[in-house]
């Protein structure tokens, strides 16, 4: 348990650093934060989205599809932390 702690602490530390990076980009080409802050995913959803990348991009084709929901389910019951972040992303457009 405490090992996931530890990773979920990295993945949530290197989804801090890329959030942080494209801000600071979209503040040096003069768009002002107020305009683009709110549009911007959590912390937690940037790491949510990234598992759900790493689980497309793992997927062995022979086994069937899943949905976008069926993913996030997931992630949301092997990472409780995350749970939150998961199920608003499941409505997010």
């Amino acid at each position: 348990m405490e090992k996931d702690l530890l990773a979920l602490a990295q993945l949530r530390q290197e989804a801090r650093d890329v959030l942080d990076a494209g801000i600071e980009a979209r503040c040096r080409e003069g768009e002002d934060p107020w305009d683009f802050l709110p549009d911007l995913p959590t912390v937690d959803q940037c790491v949510v989205i990234g598992l759900r990348t790493a689980h497309v991009e793992q997927r062995d084709p022979s086994e069937p599809r899943l949905s976008n929901f069926e993913i996030l389910r997931s992630i949301a019951f092997d990472y409780p932390e995350l749970r939150r972040a998961a199920w608003s992303l499941v409505t997010r457009r």
